[in-house]
């Protein structure tokens, strides 16, 4: 009997050491970016990229979003330690000189890894790593956070479209389209630990709308976003399925926040953010 509970509570221990490995990587978020990355080189080609340019981006792409999360990690190592002690810093299963090493190897071959593709391309997904760690770094506890989301997250199509070889000077809007979309998942990404945080003093953004505040924010951000597109959109095409499902997700996300369901709010924000986003540049290449 002795040795069955000993057994058990092992097994407990090891599942918890792994949970704690798996919390580390954040790995909803980057299945999203790696996800979005691949629509919008669907989009690029107008169909089927060439596999070994899709492999190499997403893989650069899926190194590059590891290291950030890593380095999220060891930036808040402190803070963890006393609101989440049971992730992986805190705990011990990895020290912050692990950390930052494996950030910065990681942050390596997602660089090399993108060559091949042009110096275009990794110059785009070093602008995209290079806001994650300055936000990780020194402006997610101020009311700046949301700029590095702004600065990272429209370089994903710019990436696909550079990656296929076909360019358009309208893919730059993208930027003022992507401002509103940028905030609203930077505040959804947030809106879990918006009182955790504050309670240790964090002052983010959404840290200082407060949780009932942020959601309205998010929400009406998304919603700008859509309005921007509409006015934005090329005048001879008209809004696709995507566009309405995207409209679709950002009710369904207000309404899965209404029942409480918070990583359900998340997705449903991501999604409308990707499929308004892949409706548009749809519709700019058709």
């Amino acid at each position: 009997m002795r040795s069955l509970r000993g057994t058990v509570k092992a097994f407990r221990s090891e599942s918890s050491d792994f949970a704690a490995y798996v919390e580390l990587l954040h790995l909803p978020p980057i299945a999203m970016v790696l996800l979005a990355s691949a629509g919008f080189m669907l989009v690029a080609a107008g169909g089927w990229p060439p596999f070994g340019r899709l492999g190499l981006l997403l893989t650069s792409t899926l190194l590059g979003q590891l290291a950030i999360s890593i380095h999220n990690d060891y930036c808040d190592r402190e803070l963890d330690a006393r609101a989440k002690p049971w992730r992986a810093l805190p705990r011990g299963l990895l020290t912050p000189g692990e950390a930052f090493a494996w950030t910065a190897i990681l942050t390596l071959l997602c660089l090399l890894l993108a060559l091949p593709l042009g110096l275009t391309v990794a110059g785009l997904i070093a602008i995209g790593a290079s806001s994650g760690f300055v936000y990780n770094a020194w402006l997610k506890r101020t009311s700046w956070t949301w700029l590095p989301f702004w600065v990272a997250l429209p370089t994903l199509p710019l990436t696909a479209f550079a990656v296929v070889g076909e360019w358009d000077s309208r893919l730059w809007l993208v930027y003022l389209i992507g401002a509103p979309l940028v905030l609203a998942v930077y505040i959804a990404d947030t809106l879990s630990d918006i009182e955790s945080d504050s309670a240790h003093g964090v002052q983010g953004f959404a840290h200082r709308l407060g949780p009932r505040g942020a959601r309205l924010v998010c929400w009406a951000a998304v919603a700008l976003a859509q309005v921007l597109a509409l006015a934005l959109w090329p005048i001879d095409q008209l809004p696709g399925p995507l566009f309405f499902l995207s409209t679709g997700a950002l009710i369904a996300a207000i309404g899965l926040d209404r029942r409480a369901i918070r990583g359900g709010h998340w997705l449903a924000i991501m999604a409308s953010a990707i499929l308004l986003s892949l409706s548009w540049l749809l519709a700019l290449t058709g």
